[in-house]
């Protein structure tokens, strides 16, 4: 996970700069769910949740349904439902 989250934290910012909002979205859920496997899940779901708005601002359903998805991978993975 550490490898995984230095690459999107590097990606980030070029996705930024860029302007490509589907990109930035993408990376942010990567990052979200990198984060939730050393047990930094509040992290990660506070990236899911950016990731979910971009996603959603976008009007990308399919987009916000995967989101939807990695975060419920999350609370799973913590063993919480809600």
């Amino acid at each position: 996970p550490a490898g995984a989250e230095a690459a999107l934290r590097e990606a980030l910012p070029l996705c930024r700069d860029a302007a490509h909002r589907h990109c930035e979205a993408y990376v942010l859920q990567g990052l979200g769910l990198a984060l939730a496997a050393p047990g930094r899940a509040p992290e990660g779901l506070d990236l899911e949740r950016e990731a979910l708005a971009l996603r959603r601002s976008l009007g990308d359903r399919d987009g916000e349904a995967w989101v939807l998805v990695t975060s419920a991978l999350i609370h799973f993975r913590r063993g919480v439902g809600g």
